[in-house]
């Protein structure tokens, strides 16, 4: 009877310790789910602000272009 007695205390002791790791692994989950979701807003915002300074390279190339096609054809009218 003692025996069996020991037998039961250490098993609930191993439950309690199990609820107590499982309750800390859900916390550190929640955790670790609430950091993954800020840096992927993170990612978001800087993916948003390479496109928009790709777009803004490429809009000033272009006038870079077209002020190099004006110089060019002002010089042609000058040497004429």
């Amino acid at each position: 009877m003692q025996v069996a007695n020991v037998s039961i205390e250490a098993s609930a002791n191993n439950l309690t310790r199990l609820e107590s790791l499982i309750k800390d692994q859900k916390i550190t989950d929640e955790k670790l789910r609430k950091e993954i979701s800020k840096l992927m807003l993170k990612k978001m915002n800087l993916q948003t602000d390479f496109d928009n300074a790709n777009a803004e390279i490429e809009k000033l190339e272009n006038e870079i272009s077209e002020k190099g096609k004006k110089i060019r054809d002002i010089k042609c009218e000058l040497n004429r």
